[in-house]
């Protein structure tokens, strides 16, 4: 494992995301909802060290982890009973992006790999 900053346009997008999930619960006010403040600020942090430590020649399971981690979001709200508003559509939201992120970079690197065959 080897720390680097983030390299493609999508890897910094996902950076920020991380860093939008962690101050979110104060940006957005629901700091009184102790469950969602921590959930959002935990898969904040993992995706912001899925960001910056790279593990050698796993490259696919980061994408998965996003994949994990999108889904998450998006079913915490439910699991999790979260009931701020704000926090719900915080979570919602999030969890999409981080999907629509994660499914576009495997289609952009199996597109770039059939390319290169």
């Amino acid at each position: 494992m080897s720390f680097s900053f983030p390299k493609e346009w999508q890897e910094w997008v996902d950076l920020l995301l991380g860093v939008w999930l962690c101050v979110s619960p104060w940006a957005l006010h629901f700091t009184d909802d102790t469950a969602a403040t921590n959930n959002v600020i935990s898969v904040g942090f993992f995706m912001i060290m899925a960001q910056v430590f790279t593990i050698s020649g796993f490259a696919v399971l980061e994408k998965l982890i996003d994949v994990a981690l999108g889904t998450w979001l998006v079913a915490s709200v439910w699991l999790l009973g979260i009931s701020a508003s704000a926090a719900k559509i915080d979570l919602i939201v999030g969890g999409l992006v981080v999907l629509l992120f994660a499914f576009y970079k495997i289609w952009s690197n199996r597109r770039a790999a059939s390319t290169h065959s």
